[in-house]
């Protein structure tokens, strides 16, 4: 294709990449990932994508088997998301447990069975994350905790989240585990599935210093074009609610650790919060006056990883152009960003005495593929695919 796409090849891009949508979507819909799970083994990470405390408590192996049959899979338009995704990731999770198996009980599990030495417990981002996703925030209500209810809202009330989260540690307390590591819940404006933009003074926070832009669109939007009467938004004001919301989620958190080596527990914290706001780039990274304002603590990265940062992921043939830390959604990490993470997770276990291998960055760079061999139309894809995504998901605001 040389530096750039011809007319034809430009026609043809939505076609091609509607295509690979299409054959990820048929490989779980009617291929090999539509297979029956493994009963053989059972996982030690337990991890599941998009799931929230009550799902952690409540959401069983049964269930998701249950969602699977009762709503066959089918080709939609853009074929972006194979049909019963969430489902068939918790289910190739729970099966080997049994259908009554939530999360927890799965955990609960491996403390029977041989003991766990340390317990890693990341929950919570789901709590709140949807809001920026969805660009509107929808407060919990009656339902939280109904996992039938509860999809109307994508934000806990630092309350709910308290409850919830109260009976996770209740049931963490019961599984025999030497050592448990909790870890809080991220600012979800640091992710850069919400972009912030100023479409009066682009580049520029709503106020010198503060930590905020006066909106936050999706990545795609450019600056010099947002309109918040026609792209889907959050308000500054609204994100500094959520935000809020998720600084009384980690108290909470931080309680439940003090609370339980009060009790001779081995309990950790881990500030994965802390950590990403350390690197969160527009907020603080190219912005002194916020930094300063907001008594920010930078994160070193390390020299392989140095050129990284926390900006949506964009590329073309000349090679990466910006940010490396987040992958192609614009919410989970790459892996050099799971790499910066399990790092940091490494250090408090070495702190409270495990012997453990260091994270080898220059080695991990090499393996992570999106950043060493970055495609070259990642940018040309998105500005091709704005004007149709726009008219697509986004709604006019009064």
């Amino acid at each position: 294709m040389g530096e750039g796409l011809n007319p034809f090849e430009a026609l043809a891009l939505p076609v091609v990449l509607q295509q690979l949508a299409d054959e990820n979507e048929d490989w779980w819909e009617s291929g090999r990932g539509s297979r029956p799970p493994r009963m053989d083994l059972r996982y030690e990470n337990l991890g599941i994508y998009g799931w929230d405390v009550r799902d952690c408590l409540s959401y069983t192996g049964g269930r998701a088997a249950t969602r699977i049959g009762a709503r066959p899979a089918h080709d939609d338009l853009l074929g972006a998301v194979p049909s019963n995704d969430n489902d068939i990731a918790a289910w190739s999770v729970l099966a080997p447990f049994g259908v009554a198996s939530a999360q927890i009980d799965c955990a609960a599990w491996h403390g029977r069975n041989g003991g766990i030495d340390t317990l890693v417990i990341a929950l919570g981002a789901n709590n709140a994350l949807r809001s920026v996703v969805d660009k509107k925030v929808m407060w919990t209500d009656t339902g939280f905790d109904d996992l039938d209810r509860k999809g109307m809202y994508n934000v806990w009330r630092p309350s709910h989240f308290a409850t919830e989260f109260g009976q996770l540690v209740h049931a963490v307390e019961a599984i025999s585990a030497r050592r448990v590591v909790l870890a809080t819940v991220p600012h979800v404006t640091i992710a850069p599935i919400a972009k912030g933009v100023n479409s009066e003074a682009p580049g520029k926070k709503w106020r010198a210093g503060s930590r905020y832009f006066p909106y936050y669109t999706d990545p795609w939007i450019d600056e010099d074009n947002f309109r918040p009467t026609k792209h889907r938004h959050l308000t500054h004001q609204q994100a500094r609610a959520v935000d809020s919301a998720i600084d009384q989620y980690n108290e909470t958190i931080v309680e439940a650790v003090r609370q339980a080596r009060r009790r001779g527990r081995d309990w950790l914290l881990f500030d994965l919060c802390g950590l990403l706001d350390g690197l969160a780039y527009r907020r603080f990274v190219t912005d002194a006056e916020a930094a300063s304002r907001n008594g920010w603590r930078p994160y070193e990265l390390p020299a392989p990883l140095a050129d990284l940062d926390t900006r949506f992921f964009r590329s073309n043939q000349t090679g990466r152009l910006q940010g490396g830390l987040f992958g192609l959604d614009g919410v989970h990490p790459t892996t050099s960003g799971y790499g910066i993470i399990a790092a940091e997770l490494l250090k408090i276990l070495t702190v409270a005495g495990l012997a453990v291998e260091p994270v080898d960055f220059a080695a991990l760079r090499r393996l992570d593929t999106l950043n060493e061999d970055p495609p070259a139309l990642t940018t040309t894809a998105f500005d091709l695919a704005a004007p149709f995504l726009t008219r697509l998901i986004s709604r006019p605001r009064g």
